[in-house]
């Protein structure tokens, strides 16, 4: 009978370890990396909107000689 109430405590004490010594502090710690990094990426966007950059890139033009993307291309098997 005793016994059931000590495994009982014990449970809870390491339950109570587990979740302010290893849960909270991971979730703080993961809260803060992405204010970080949402700071950081914003100070970029900043950054490229002074220089003048935009988000879009020209698409490079096709070849001339090759097929654009999308068509039918003949395959023969080399044995």
């Amino acid at each position: 009978m005793i016994l059931k109430y000590i495994f009982i405590g014990l449970g809870l004490y390491i339950l109570y370890r587990l979740v302010f010594n290893v849960v909270i502090p991971v979730y703080k710690t993961t809260r803060h990396i992405r204010g970080q990094f949402k700071n950081m990426k914003e100070r970029m966007e900043q950054e490229m909107q002074n220089q003048g950059y935009t988000n879009q890139t020209p698409k490079p033009a096709p070849a001339p000689g090759k097929q654009a993307a999308g068509d039918y291309i003949d395959f023969e098997e080399v044995k």
